[in-house]
């Protein structure tokens, strides 16, 4: 029986991996780098210091990551000043029924703290959380189970009791390697096959979990 949920950030409750995309992808072009999007399902779900030693294993270590995160972080800042903090479809009515239905409810993102619980705070939904895990928190990120593991831990419930959303490849196996269930909501990247195989369920949006969280409380 799932006691708690744990919730991925970045592309599954918050709308930012598209918005953040098509501004590193406009400051490549601008600083001269070709199309890399071959790189982004294995980049998703990990933490800088990951991703700046996957970058630079294809491009070398003078590949201008920093630079391109200050850049792109100017023009978040810019966007999430003019628009707000942009959620995803059915994140808040989802957020009501957990709390009506006295299940614990985490957080477990690669995403830095400070910027997490900005976010969070920004988009009014922080005070739903009993826990916040961050990439700052573990030593080991995604896929690796690390960050769902301190969740559990942090809201004393066995990871078989716990069910994770995630939107990425790197996520689903971190909540997987974390003895969890997952539930698949796809944002930039289409399910393979094998994910569909290895994901409890996958869904369109998360308008579709509270079905089955009625469905695996009946049964």
């Amino acid at each position: 029986m799932i006691k708690a949920v744990i919730f991925d950030m970045d592309g599954l409750m918050i709308d930012s991996e598209r918005v953040k995309n098509r501004f590193r992808s406009e400051i490549k072009r601008d600083m001269g780098y070709g199309d890399d999007s071959d790189l982004m399902s294995e980049t998703f779900g990990k933490t800088r210091t990951e991703i700046r030693r996957i970058y630079i294993e294809r491009y070398g270590p003078g590949y201008p990551l920093e630079e391109i995160y200050k850049r792109c972080n100017a023009l978040w800042k810019d966007y999430l000043d003019e628009y707000g903090v942009p959620i995803k479809k059915g994140l808040i009515e989802l957020l009501e029924y957990l709390k009506d239905s006295d299940y614990q409810i985490g957080v477990a993102t690669s995403t830095g703290e400070r910027e997490t619980k900005y976010l969070l705070k920004e988009a009014d939904i922080i005070d739903y959380f009993d826990v916040i895990v961050t990439g700052e928190m573990v030593v080991r990120s995604k896929p690796q189970p690390d960050v769902y593991l301190k969740a559990a831990r942090l809201l004393s419930i066995e990871p078989e009791y716990c069910m994770a959303l995630e939107d990425s490849p790197n996520g689903v196996r971190s909540a997987l390697n974390a003895g969890m269930e997952v539930v698949m909501v796809p944002d930039m990247i289409e399910p393979t096959g094998e994910l569909k195989k290895i994901a409890s369920y996958v869904v369109d949006s998360l308008d579709d979990v509270i079905p089955i969280l009625k469905r695996e409380c009946r049964g």
